[in-house]
């Protein structure tokens, strides 16, 4: 079964060169932090980094791979906020750290609305896929037993 998809969703060759973008700003960012003397403000700041890099990667697997599509949306809700506290612990350190993140925020604020997008627009589907992994009864099992054994007994006569 296919997701119905958000009419703003974005064709996929454009996710690899935005992603590669904001990884290699994220880098020169972490890069001017961490050439800061060393401080406890620095020190938090790389931690909280770490943290929302540890969220996005964490995210990916969620939303494409085990396809919880409504925890991915709880899960990139805190990486929104794990990159705001990044921005702010940033420019008290280096404010063009902070500052050359900003796309990422935008794009992972875009990325959010995306992602509850397709929670919303396919709710019924986790409903049924629900549904399906549920064990069925005693009872269904017993009536599914004997409707095989009668269609049996139908084939060989």
């Amino acid at each position: 079964a296919t997701l119905n998809r958000p009419s703003f969703n974005p064709p996929n060759w454009i996710f690899g060169p935005v992603w590669t973008t904001l990884y290699i700003l994220m880098g020169i960012s972490l890069f001017l932090i961490w050439k800061q003397d060393m401080s406890k403000a620095r020190n938090l700041a790389i931690l909280v980094f770490m943290l929302q890099l540890l969220l996005n990667f964490g995210w990916s697997f969620i939303f494409f791979y085990f396809n919880m599509i409504g925890f991915a949306l709880i899960e990139i809700v805190l990486l929104w906020i794990s990159i705001l506290v990044m921005l702010v612990l940033f420019y008290k350190i280096k404010p063009i750290a902070s500052y050359i993140n900003i796309p990422y925020l935008l794009w992972v604020t875009f990325a959010s609305l995306l992602n509850g997008s397709y929670y919303f627009l396919n709710r019924s589907w986790f409903q049924r896929r629900t549904i399906v992994w549920q064990l069925p009864s005693p009872q269904s099992l017993e009536a599914d037993k004997l409707n095989r054994c009668a269609q049996y007994k139908l084939s060989i006569n």
